[in-house]
């Protein structure tokens, strides 16, 4: 990736905060140790200080979000009723699971707006209570949540729940500190090398009776969320009882086939949360009542009827008593008449009240909120709104004034959306929200279908937003966002706090452009004609750090597009990497042979180990990629920082003779060894 993201210096600078405040300070042994053993090798330190400093690294490089932020944050926004959830500590499929009586994984699933991120807070606190007074247990949990890039992969969650178990057992640290080393923070996006390292803690007799929790799974992107699931799948041939793992999600998603034949599965429905549901209507009905000065039979009848109609939803619920505040005391009789059912139609109804003249408005806003990678504060979603959704001055920031009159631009979407008041954040009301905005159009709903939104052309607004903001003037037309030095090499400029306070948006875009690119690709491919080029003609490096985004990815109609308009095809990210290196370490073909056609160089090489992009693409088992590159000459005796040349490569990675790569190569490839024609493997043993 070009640029590194400003919110990892943010969360290294928040994980040393929790670092000082949860480390044991002791002095006694805890580092006495000069070397330890990892069982695929060892490392030796100097002292035991160099061991704690790579160990803090490691728990800098892993935090991504600290989990008890996150659920002291869902408690403030759905706050549990004294007496609720108990029912589910009587279940014998929890009591089995919990005691180590039944099988290892237990499943909570539940229909959207029944209540079960408040029952995973429930459970996270009663299993921390349990940790707390119960020797050789380890209490570890994430939430999962679409809305947070940092929440919503399984590698994210593997960190967290990682994270969780070095900071409560610092002898778990010899599972992960050689793969660290060696790898430094890739090791962090690598989901099999920290699957590997969970499922190591996990049979390690120190980590003691290991209980995990993981709440909605169904928000986990799919792709990642399937490597999960089968990973899980594998962890059950191993499991024991020091090993628990309990999954809270939604119903009918690709997990549940896989999952069902080895855990234990309590379904929630309306029979089960009742009880739970009928007290928080008493409790929301009572406040309203008495705030609105209410007769004791009005009450009762709203009461009554939400009992009525709820359908087991609690958000269904929240919704109703929300619009019954807003409502006058003789209407709300005839409100009840006409109660929506379901969440669907509660959403109709919502984007119903919105006015014809504000539909397009409140259509951009919802975009914005979908897409955005993390929720957009008030000030972010109010420049955002003012350079897409109204004319802007060109060249020109919207004014802090102009920021201000539109700081409230959410609120046109109703009840729909929320503000988190604590960090002014605006967000879409439930999971359900989002699912029914990106409803296809199809769909016979007409409100469904007139504030529809689709995923690839939400981020090409978005995109185009960030680069419209970047490449203003006071940014030097995005050179001041992203620098080029005398080698070619793009690099992300740093900003200090105050300048990100003055600009409000400078950090989410500046951060976030690139990702918006590659996600709005399908629509900037369906309007190729339409889309405005021109936009590049000012703005190189932004232009030259798009290439090379669109080179890794794949992307070949947008690599044209741009090498149209001129971008460098030297140009370099911070790792060394051109358009050409990135497309050959990725197996990109039509996009290694449009950069090769234009002459790109075949022979730069990249920093981390020296690679050329032949190197790249026969490490990586490229075979169509190398014949491209070896059919324009690409050098067969280049060397990495190891020595290694390309048929070096291809005889390590375990190419068989005369096939594939090793064919390739040596087709190419004459030399003798011994006085007589010598085979590849003859010249890797006698360097050996």
């Amino acid at each position: 990736m070009l640029i590194p993201k400003l919110t990892t210096l943010a969360s290294a600078s928040h994980q040393e905060n929790v670092l000082q405040s949860t480390t044991n300070s002791g002095s006694g042994n805890l580092f006495a140790a000069n070397s330890f053993n990892t069982g695929g090798g060892s490392i030796t330190f100097v002292t035991g200080h160099e061991r704690k400093e790579l160990e803090d690294r490691c728990l800098r490089g892993l935090f991504q979000t600290n989990p008890l932020d996150d659920l002291r944050s869902i408690q403030k926004a759905k706050s549990k009723l004294e007496g609720t959830c108990e029912w589910l500590l009587l279940r014998e499929e929890y009591k089995n699971w919990v005691s180590g009586d039944g099988p290892w994984l237990l499943q909570l699933e539940g229909a959207p707006g029944i209540g079960k991120t408040v029952l995973a807070t429930f459970l996270v606190n009663e299993l921390t209570r349990r940790a707390e007074t119960t020797p050789d247990m380890t209490f570890a949990y994430f939430f999962c949540d679409n809305k947070h890039e940092a929440r919503k992969t399984a590698t994210s969650i593997l960190r967290g729940l990682i994270w969780q178990l070095l900071r409560r057992h610092e002898d778990l640290f010899e599972h992960i500190l050689l793969d660290f080393k060696s790898q430094k923070d890739r090791l962090f996006e690598n989901f099999e090398a920290l699957w590997r390292i969970l499922s190591n803690m996990l049979r390690d007799p120190k980590s003691g009776h290991v209980f995990l929790l993981i709440d909605a799974l169904d928000e986990c992107e799919e792709k990642s969320r399937e490597g999960l699931i089968d990973s899980l799948e594998l962890l059950a041939n191993e499991a024991s009882d020091d090993c628990k793992v309990l999954i809270i999600s939604r119903p009918g998603h690709d997990k549940r086939n896989k999952l069902d034949e080895i855990s234990t599965c309590i379904r929630v429905d309306t029979g089960k949360i009742n009880q739970d549901l009928s007290n928080f209507i008493s409790s929301r009905v009572e406040d309203i009542s008495r705030r609105k000065n209410w007769l004791p039979t009005l009450k009762e009848d709203v009461q009554m009827v939400l009992n009525e109609k709820a359908q087991g939803t609690f958000l269904w619920v929240s919704l109703v008593v929300k619009d019954l505040e807003r409502t006058k005391k003789h209407e709300v009789r005839q409100k009840l008449e006409a109660l929506p059912t379901g969440l669907n139609e509660m959403y109709d109804r919502i984007l119903s009240g919105i006015g014809s003249k504000q539909a397009q408005d409140a259509l951009f806003v919802l975009q914005c909120i979908i897409a955005a990678r993390r929720p957009l504060t008030t000030s972010e979603l109010a420049t955002a709104f003012i350079l897409g959704a109204r004319e802007s001055k060109a060249n020109e920031l919207p004014s802090e004034d102009k920021v201000d009159e539109f700081r409230e631009i959410h609120t046109i979407c109703g009840d729909i959306v929320y503000l988190d008041v604590d960090n002014k954040t605006v967000n879409l009301i439930h999971q359900s929200a989002k699912d029914y905005l990106l409803t296809d159009k199809s769909k016979p709903r007409e409100t469904q279908r007139q504030y529809a939104v689709v995923h690839d052309s939400a981020n090409c607004l978005l995109f185009r937003v960030c680069w419209a903001y970047l490449s203003m003037k006071e940014f030097d037309h995005g050179n001041e966002i992203i620098g080029r030095d005398s080698d070619n090499e793009l690099y992300p400029q740093f900003f200090a706090k105050d300048m990100k306070k003055k600009y409000s948006f400078l950090q989410y875009a500046s951060e976030e452009w690139t990702e918006h690119a590659v996600a709005a690709y399908p629509a900037i491919v369906e309007n190729l004609v339409g889309f405005d080029w021109s936009v590049l003609d000012d703005t190189p490096n932004l232009r030259d750090a798009w290439l090379i985004e669109a080179s890794e990815m794949g992307q070949i109609e947008v690599v044209e597009q741009l090498l149209n308009k001129g971008a460098d095809l030297e140009s370099k990210d911070v790792s060394g990497c051109t358009p050409l290196s990135l497309a050959a370490d990725q197996g990109n073909q039509v996009v290694v042979q449009l950069l090769l056609e234009k002459s790109a160089d075949l022979e730069v090489k990249e920093h981390s180990r020296n690679q050329t992009p032949l190197a790249l693409a026969v490490e990586n088992g490229h075979q169509a990629v190398v014949q491209l590159l070896l059919e324009k000459g690409a050098e067969l005796e280049a060397k990495d920082n190891m020595g290694r040349t390309a048929l070096w490569l291809a005889v390590q990675k375990g190419h068989q003779k005369e096939t594939g790569l090793y064919g390739v190569i040596v087709g190419r490839t004459e030399w003798t060894y011994g006085g007589s024609k010598a085979t590849p493997r003859e010249r890797c043993w006698a360097r050996d």
